[in-house]
């Protein structure tokens, strides 16, 4: 049997590296000891350490292009068994998130969102595609590993 695998959404562009990949990270180190693996769509992403604003896409790195995150991104959530999608802090509306939920939701994945009150991305359309909205991070983690048990 392989071992469960959790897609992380959530907004990149014009997040700085540290904050795009801080909660990626704690989410990682915790699932990990469930034995759940994730999928980040920044991993081997180095070139970004540091970075400020991220963009969208990066066209001088040969996994950064405009078809390689969304190829990678796509592959990733059809090959995850769940997606944890996380808008905390969120202040404008992550068009790649939203793409990312929508495709998810397109192939029956059990999405996971944690979804503040009062977020730009509190939407009819994130709320009915979602199997679970909880208030935080620590939430949405106990539900991921609810659904995967």
């Amino acid at each position: 049997m392989s071992t469960p695998k959790v897609y992380l959404c959530g907004p990149i562009q014009g997040e700085s590296y540290a904050a795009a990949t801080g909660w990626r990270e704690e989410v990682e180190n915790l699932l990990a000891y469930g034995d759940i693996d994730t999928l980040s769509p920044l991993r081997q992403k180095y070139f970004l350490v540091g970075t400020k604003e991220i963009e969208g896409a990066y066209p001088d790195q040969a996994l950064a292009t405009d078809a390689a995150v969304v190829g990678q991104c796509t592959w990733d959530i059809e090959r995850c068994d769940v997606v944890l999608a996380n808008f905390t802090g969120s202040t404008r509306v992550s068009i790649g998130s939203a793409f990312e939920f929508g495709f998810a939701y397109s192939l029956r994945k059990p999405i996971v969102t944690v979804l503040p009150a009062g977020n730009v991305h509190d939407h009819p359309f994130i709320r009915r595609a979602s199997t679970a909205i909880v208030d935080d991070l620590e939430c949405a983690i106990e539900a991921v590993q609810d659904l995967l048990s």
